[in-house]
Parts: C-alpha cells; sequence; structure tokens
C-alpha cells in the first residue's frame, strides 16, 4: 500500500453493481471529496498528469484541475496543494474548511487512485479468430472504420446497431439474436462484469489482434462530436464540394459518427432523453486504432448514436466502452484510397488525393475511378499542390511502361488546364534541393513544357527562364520593399533665448493673461453681493 494512502488514512472501495461505481472514505471527509471527483478512468488520469506536471515543475498553470461542477478548487504555494470548497452542503460538515497537503503527497495519491481504477474499470482481450468484421484500416494518412465495407473515414487537414454486425456474421440466426439481446442488455443495464463478458463474445465480430476494454466516459461538453450536417457553409459553395465533417481539433478528443445524421430517428433520440432524466445511464461503444501507422486516429462511434444525441442534448457526459485496438506492426496497406471511394464526396476525394502524397501509391492512382478524380483535378483546378505530381514523377520513372504511359497521359491532361495564364502555378524540384519545392508559373502552353522538363528530368531553370518566372510572380505578389524617402533633416540646433521686442506669440500669451484676471475679479465681486 502507497505511504501516503496509509498516512491519510484513505481506502478505496468498488462496487460492481449497475453502474459500476468507485467510491473511497479518507479523513478528513474534504479530501475524499475532492479524489472521488475524479472517478472515471479519463479524469483520473487528467488529476494524475496534473498533479506529476506541478511536482515536477513543468508549468502547467500552476494549478491542479477543477471539478466539473466548481464547487472544489485547488490552490498551489510554497510547496503545497491547498483544497478548499465553496459552500458544499454535503461535505459533511466541512463547508468552508481547508485541507493543504504536500504537492509529492497528492501525486502519490492520485497515482494510487487511478491504477486502482484502471484495475477495475479495464481489461485486455485477444482475439485470435476473429472475423474481421469490424475493424479499422489505415496508411499512415488517412484511415477508415469498416464494417464490411468502409463506413466512415477520417484523415488530417488538412451506421449501424449490434443487430446489424451480427446478421452479417458467420453466427446462426439463434446465435445472432442472443449475442444481439446480450450486448444490448450489457450496454443498457449491465453492471462491469456483464459488460466485459459481453464485449468478450462482440470482440469476436472484429479482426485478431489485441484489444483493451475500458469503461469510462465522454465528456460531451468539451470533445469534438462530428457528424454529417454540422457544418455551415456560404451559399456560394456548391452541394457537392461540402464536406461531411471538419474538425478542428484543439487538443480535445475527436468522435466521429459511422452512420449518416439523415439515418438518426429523433423519436428514439426522445426516448433516450427520457431515460436518462430518469436516472438510467446506457452506454455508449467507441472503438479506436491506439497505434494505426502513424496517422491519428478519432474515435469512431460503432453503437449508441442516438443515446450521444440524447446525453448531448442534456449536456450529460455520456458513459462509453472504449474498444482500443492493440497492434504496432506496420498497416498491410499502403494507401486505403481504393477502398474508401465509394463513401467519399466529390471534394473529399480530391482534397484526400491532393495531399496524401506520402502513401499514394501509383497502382491505387492508376485505377478508374481514382484515375478519372486526378483527370478532374488537372482540367479544374487552380492549385495542384506537390503531391499528384510526385507521383507523376514516380510513374515517368518507372520501368513499367504502363505507368509510364499513364504519367504521360495524366500529363495532357494537365496541360489543359482551364486556369492556364491565370494565376495558375504549379511546382517543382531538382535533384540540388529534393525537398524544396518552388512555384513556377504557367501562362501559355510553352511555360508547360518548361516546368514539364524541370519536373521529370531534375532540371534547374535557365537563368532566363529564371528571371521571367520571377517577373511574373512579382505581377501577382508584389515584393515588399521599404519606402525610399529623399528628404535628409539637417541637425537640430536649439535656437538662443532672445529679449527686446515681443513676437506675436508671445502678445497674445499677454493679453490671455489679462482677460483671465478680469474675469476672476469679476466673479470675485458678484460673489461679494
Amino acid at each position: 500500500m502507497s505511504p501516503a494512502v496509509e498516512k491519510y488514512n484513505i481506502s478505496f472501495s468498488y462496487s460492481d453493481d449497475r453502474l459500476g461505481t468507485v467510491a473511497i472514505s479518507a479523513a478528513p471527509a474534504l479530501l475524499a471529496d475532492y479524489i472521488n471527483c475524479f472517478n472515471t478512468i479519463k479524469a483520473a488520469a487528467e488529476l494524475l498528469f496534473c498533479a506529476d506536471a506541478i511536482l515536477n515543475k513543468k508549468g502547467y498553470r500552476h494549478q491542479l484541475p477543477q471539478t466539473w461542477d466548481n464547487n472544489i478548487q485547488t490552490s498551489v504555494a510554497d510547496g503545497d496543494v491547498t483544497i478548499f470548497t465553496s459552500g458544499k452542503e454535503e461535505n459533511a460538515g466541512v463547508t468552508g474548511e481547508t485541507f493543504t497537503l504536500p504537492l509529492a503527497d497528492i501525486a502519490e495519491l492520485t497515482l494510487a487512485w487511478h491504477q486502482f481504477i484502471l484495475e477495475r474499470k479495464t481489461r485486455k482481450f485477444q482475439v485470435t479468430d476473429g472475423q474481421g468484421i469490424i475493424d479499422i484500416i489505415a496508411d499512415g494518412f488517412a484511415n477508415s472504420l469498416v464494417i464490411k465495407t468502409p463506413v466512415a473515414v477520417s484523415w488530417p487537414d488538412c451506421g449501424g446497431s449490434v443487430g446489424e454486425y451480427y446478421a452479417v456474421s458467420n453466427h446462426s440466426f439463434d446465435e445472432q439474436k442472443g449475442l444481439t439481446a446480450g450486448i444490448n442488455y450489457a450496454v443498457n443495464n449491465g453492471n462491469d462484469s456483464e459488460i466485459f463478458s459481453a464485449i468478450s463474445n462482440f470482440l469476436n465480430l472484429f479482426a485478431s489482434c489485441n484489444y483493451t476494454v475500458t469503461i469510462s466516459e465522454i465528456n460531451t461538453q468539451f470533445e469534438t462530436i462530428a457528424y454529417d450536417g454540422c457544418m455551415t457553409y456560404n451559399d456560394d459553395v456548391p452541394p457537392e464540394d461540402h464536406f461531411t465533417h471538419s474538425i478542428y481539433n484543439y487538443g480535445n478528443e475527436v468522435y466521429l459518427f459511422s452512420r449518416s445524421y439523415a439515418t438518426i430517428d429523433n423519436d428514439r433520440v426522445a426516448e433516450y432523453i427520457k431515460l436518462i432524466s430518469d436516472g438510467e445511464r446506457p452506454k455508449v461503444i467507441v472503438y479506436e486504432w491506439a497505434s494505426n501507422g502513424g496517422c491519428t486516429c478519432p474515435y469512431y462511434i460503432v453503437d449508441g448514436h442516438h443515446k450521444l444525441l440524447a446525453y448531448m442534448e442534456l449536456r450529460l457526459p455520456a458513459p462509453a466502452i472504449y474498444i482500443s485496438k492493440e497492434d504496432n506492426k506496420p498497416s498491410p496497406y499502403k494507401n486505403i484510397t481504393p477502398q474508401i471511394t465509394g463513401i467519399l464526396k466529390t471534394a473529399e476525394l480530391r482534397h484526400l488525393l491532393m495531399n496524401n502524397g506520402d502513401t499514394l501509391d501509383i497502382p491505387a492512382c492508376m485505377s478508374e475511378n481514382i484515375t478519372q478524380a486526378i483527370d478532374e483535378i488537372f482540367r479544374e483546378k487552380t492549385r495542384i499542390g506537390i503531391c499528384l505530381p510526385v507521383v507523376i514523377y514516380k510513374a515517368h520513372h518507372s520501368a513499367n511502361p504502363v505507368q509510364k504511359d499513364w504519367a504521360s497521359k495524366r500529363l495532357a491532361v494537365l496541360a489543359k488546364n482551364k486556369n492556364i495564364g491565370n494565376r495558375f502555378y504549379l511546382y517543382y524540384t531538382t535533384k540540388a534541393e529534393k525537398n524544396h519545392y518552388k512555384e513556377f508559373y504557367i501562362e501559355n502552353h510553352a511555360d508547360f513544357k518548361k516546368w514539364e522538363d524541370a519536373l521529370l528530368n531534375d532540371k534547374d531553370l535557365t537563368p532566363e527562364v529564371e528571371q521571367r518566372e520571377k517577373e511574373i510572380a512579382w505581377r501577382y505578389k508584389p515584393p515588399l520593399t521599404a519606402p525610399q524617402s529623399t528628404y535628409t533633416p539637417s541637425p537640430y540646433v536649439r535656437p538662443e533665448r532672445t529679449t527686446g521686442d515681443l513676437s506675436e506669440k508671445s502678445v497674445w500669451f499677454y493679453v490671455r493673461i489679462v482677460l483671465l484676471i478680469i474675469f476672476v475679479l469679476r466673479l470675485l465681486a458678484s460673489i461679494m453681493r
């Protein structure tokens, strides 16, 4: 047992009831009340992180996190942590009292508390014969939730229910009904043991791998929860150019719907709102890949969309079951774009193709639907970027004549871009500066051929071409130059003080003094009367 736990007479207790609660008792009660506010894995981890940051002077705002209801706060002074409350009645007679303990002790206590919760709210599972119905695939840039086929995809800026999952499984109809009923009961009414048991069976629908299952919650007021229809566009943006989601992540976690918002049943959401308002706490199931080849993976909502929307409406944290795929092996996919084109809008596919440079391998780009999308980009877009030209470069230098021919046809399409002569530019690089990409403005077909030669053959531009490019760039982006002034100030010489005739300025000064004296005398005379 931790020395700090004994020092402050702390005891942790766990109840595997329907809600799977965790409790703490200690003297004084205020300390127990404070620590127990962080009674989920995520909250306990946050408390532990902040305590450790303060202890090691990492500058984490010099303050431990406040509780969600702001009734208990903390302050740090002279190596101690002072915990105080602002009139919380249920503090068992300690309202207004303070409790101070050293930073080292609070760090030790929070570590013990986090480990206690972690051991009881987390289970590890190994799936050796999974059916692969539910999985996440990734290529280092994009990742996609797959339920038989891809249903949701995420990449940097830049549906379904449990019954449906079992319906496409290898289980018999009776097994499907039994397993579906079992997990639905567990996530809606079961205690922790029942949840872990039901999830163990549910994991057989996933790909063979190691998984960690955690019972925690989603902070619906802080985390980013994205679904189609949650974005606002200018009226000038055509519908085909709308993105399903656009996530600006400022450090908070991202939760992505795996079904269209159009399939949401508002009546069902209303039912969950009433159920939750009456005290029930049904759980949401989320899935992530903890190590997915280096790209950022959101939490995909695989079950409980209606529940999550109900919790969001009520502004309450949503109890959740987190399934985390623990796989450090490299992804078998060089490029998942061919698998996910069916769920991407035209604008989304174009954006992915123009930004996914490191993983756009030539065979994937040569597929019919992706080649068509590349041709549309080459014909219409003003800014092509460097990713697709790099693929063209690789295909042009390939030993495969089919790939070389594909590259030649794409360049022929690019040569007819409708924006040539109107601020249109492409990037190129040279052997000397392989990772430094330069802009090359295309004013006419001759310019395009010079760019093509520079790109494909790693050539430096001739001085004449380089000078012309500078002149074109200056025309579109005039260089910022400091204004030149012909005025040269002469050295300042203080004029000598002179006496004699009064200047015009000094005459007016004395006139004002005289008028002021007259005004004051009249004012005094009126007062004397």
